[in-house]
């Protein structure tokens, strides 16, 4: 079993835990899944046809989600989330894995910031 953060359209995310297979993370998206490398050592797992099968509208994935930027101005929305994702971390190796207590905290708060909501 592994920990990840749920992140839902118009809700606050949460922690769940799961087995660490295919199997369980479609379940979650509700399709084929789409991984997104983030900063924190974080991945984000989506339905890769969120957009195309009209999901629901769920949150704005930024420039500083993906990379370490330092200047505010420069931090632009790059893209849309549609239907249910999740967050989770990536081990020594690489491997995707439970999601720690720092990312937890960190991708909460950013994910429930009302700018990021669509």
């Amino acid at each position: 079993m592994i920990k990840i953060l749920v992140i839902e359209p118009n809700k606050k995310p949460y922690v769940k835990e799961i087995n660490n297979e295919l199997k369980a993370f479609q379940s979650i998206v509700d399709g084929y899944i789409q991984t997104i490398a983030l900063i924190k050592d974080s991945v984000l797992v989506c339905n890769e046809e969120g957009k195309i099968r009209n999901l629901q509208p769920n949150r704005i994935l930024k420039t500083s989600h993906i990379c370490n930027i330092k200047d505010v101005k420069n931090d632009k929305y790059i893209d849309s989330l549609c239907g249910t994702f999740f967050i989770l971390g990536l081990d020594d190796e690489c491997e995707l894995n439970t999601i720690s207590e720092e990312q937890i905290k960190y991708w909460t708060e950013e994910f429930s910031k009302e700018d990021l909501y669509l």
